[in-house]
C-alpha cells in the first residue's frame, strides 16, 4: 500500500486531507508542525509528501528540502496559496496544487507520482474545493 505524508499546519485541511487519501485506499501519516514533519520523514517510510507551501516560522521550501535531504527518493506536492508562490516552489516539488483546487485534482497528481490511474473517483471532489471543504471559502 501506498503511503502519503501530508504536512499541513491547518487542523482542519489535515484531517480532511487524511480522510480523504485513506477513502482513495492510501495509508497516511500527518504533522501538523515542520519539526513533527522532519522527525518523522527520518523515521518513517512514504512514498509521496504533500507540504503545505506556509507554515509559522518557517516555509514550505524549508520543509521540502529537508524532506529531501534524509528522502532523496521521496516525490514532493506542494499545496500553495497563490500561483506566484507555487512557481516558486516548483523547483522544490515534483508537482504543485493551488488551495482553490478539488481534491481530485491532488489525488490525480499523486496518482501519477506514483504510477497509479484514477479508477475509482472520489465522490466528494466534484462540487467542492478542498478550501469550501475545510471551511476557508
Amino acid at each position: 500500500m501506498t503511503t502519503i505524508f501530508c504536512a499541513e499546519g491547518n487542523s482542519t485541511a489535515l484531517r480532511l486531507q487524511t480522510s480523504l487519501f485513506q477513502m482513495s485506499g492510501y495509508a497516511v501519516l500527518v504533522a501538523n508542525d515542520p519539526d513533527t514533519a522532519i522527525e518523522l520523514a527520518k523515521k518513517s517510510p512514504f512514498e509521496v509528501a504533500i507540504v503545505d507551501d506556509q507554515f509559522p516560522h518557517t516555509s514550505g521550501i524549508y520543509l521540502a528540502r529537508e524532506i529531501r535531504r534524509v528522502k532523496p527518493n521521496v516525490r514532493i506536492v506542494f499545496v500553495s496559496s497563490s500561483v506566484r508562490s507555487a512557481w516558486e516552489d516548483i523547483g522544490e516539488a515534483d508537482e504543485y496544487v493551488l488551495e482553490g483546487e478539488s481534491f481530485e485534482v491532488l489525488l490525480q497528481k499523486v496518482q501519477n507520482l506514483v504510477g497509479s490511474s484514477l479508477d475509482d473517483e472520489v465522490p466528494l471532489t466534484r462540487t467542492r474545493t478542498m478550501s469550501q471543504m475545510a471551511g476557508n471559502s
